[in-house]
């Protein structure tokens, strides 16, 4: 990871913050993915508030127009059949503007949040395969702070918390393997056994972004690939056992992409501070393809019995889950008698 700290930009006058979430199984590249966002609402920000202080129009008074804003986008999926081999994955990405009368200007910011999960369910136990979240929060005035963590099977594998007035970072984690197999009785025929099913996994993960005073990139990037498989025990007395086939368990890659913003649209007389973002989902899933039979012979006279543990034809989708552009919305309205000291300081800086 490097962190490298740069003196704030007084020209830098708008808040923008970008996050970035992919899950992506083993047919993927193993490069890290990138997705696009076309960039309307940027080019707004642009046009409109550059080399203007939200928090200076805030400060010299005004009326709100329009209170907190809040977006949020969620996802789900589930499949397969949760006495055998059953996954669920689940996806959010939010934007909100946290804003509005009585609120102090202290409190006030704009925040991004994007979080993946995915979850298997063995012999109807559930295990939580992985949880990747980040965040980060831009305050009106103070430094942006980011935050990031990652969950394997419920336990936290990794964190990171960084605030700066500004900072780049970039840092990867890896881990190489991870099992997990619970057990049950099962028959085989008359032949009495034990089955354990289970996964195995591997999990990479990239965190990096950009933080400035009110501008803000971020990127999160966890990548999933994992298989299930099972194996059999019988009583060597009674038989001898084993298993064939095999199982794609869950590969999923989920793209979470979003801005969102403050600035200060100078063309209305008197200015006002608005709110603008976008949001990209996707999701490119292959998971339970694949088909697992087990069998004992037993052993005094050789008789062969067979029962299909697990089939499936399995899934495979690319779809685009959501992509919305907001046009600025009006949040404040400064007072007339500030507008033509605005507008003088700002043609002075």
């Amino acid at each position: 990871m490097f962190l490298r700290a740069r003196s704030p930009s007084p020209a830098v006058r708008f808040a923008w913050l970008s996050a970035f979430a992919v899950l992506a199984g083993s047919a993927c590249s193993n490069g890290y993915a990138e997705s696009t966002l076309l960039s309307a609402a940027d080019q707004a920000v642009e046009s409109t508030a550059a080399s203007h202080d939200v928090a200076r129009v805030l400060q010299r008074g005004g009326e709100w127009v329009a209170g907190a804003q809040e977006k949020c986008f969620p996802h789900s999926w589930k499949g397969g059949d949760a006495a055998r081999f059953a996954v669920a994955v689940e996806s959010e990405l939010c934007l909100r503007a946290r804003m509005g009368e009585g609120l102090p200007l202290a409190d006030m910011r704009t925040e991004i949040a994007a979080q993946s999960v995915g979850n298997a369910t063995l012999l109807e136990s559930e295990l939580n395969l992985f949880a990747a979240r980040a965040g980060a929060w831009l305050p009106v005035t103070g430094s942006p702070t980011a935050e990031a963590e990652v969950l394997v099977l419920g336990y936290q594998v990794w964190t990171d918390s960084i605030s700066a007035p500004e900072l780049e970072f970039t840092r990867d984690f890896t881990l190489l393997n991870f099992d997990k197999a619970v057990s049950a009785p099962f028959n085989i025929g008359p032949v009495p056994a034990t089955v354990s099913a289970g996964v195995r996994a591997r999990l990479d993960a990239r965190v990096s972004g950009t933080l400035a005073l009110v501008n803000a990139r971020g990127n999160l990037t966890p990548k999933l690939a994992s298989g299930g498989y099972a194996q059999v025990a019988v009583d060597a007395m009674i038989a001898r056992g084993g298993v064939e086939g095999a199982l794609e368990l869950l590969n999923d890659t989920v793209h979470l992409d979003g801005k969102v913003g403050l600035g200060v649209d100078v063309t209305q007389n008197p200015p006002q501070v608005f709110f603008a973002g976008e949001a990209l989902g996707t999701n490119q899933l292959a998971a339970l393809s694949g088909a697992i039979r087990m069998f004992a012979e037993t052993a005094g006279d050789g008789r062969m019995f067979e029962r299909e543990f697990f089939r499936w034809e399995g899934i495979r989708q690319d779809t685009e889950l959501f992509r919305k552009t907001f046009a600025p919305r009006p949040l404040f309205r400064a007072q007339e008698s500030s507008v033509a000291e605005n507008v003088g300081e700002v043609a002075t800086r």
